[in-house]
């Protein structure tokens, strides 16, 4: 739970949004991938691993509302950037 908490921290910090869907937390890549990495790495979440995906990779995963709420178009203009 501790690290739940810390994880959604560290997000809400950066204002980025996020989807969580069961034990995985997606969220868009929305600055420079090593910046993302840098974040990540700088608050070493302990147990957590994390990957840059392309978008068009997550959707499938994703409600219409999510896919919104992360990549901001319109149902059926999504784009395929990268989500961590």
């Amino acid at each position: 739970m501790a690290r739940c908490v810390e994880l959604g921290h560290a997000l809400g910090n950066q204002h980025w949004p996020a989807v969580v869907k069961g034990r995985r937390v997606y969220v868009p890549l929305t600055v420079a991938r090593a910046v993302m990495a840098s974040v990540m790495k700088t608050h070493s979440f302990e147990g957590v691993t994390y990957a840059f995906v392309p978008g068009a990779e997550v959707i499938p995963y994703l409600a219409p509302h999510e896919a919104r709420r992360l990549f901001g178009a319109a149902e059926g203009h999504l784009h395929g950037g990268d989500t961590a």
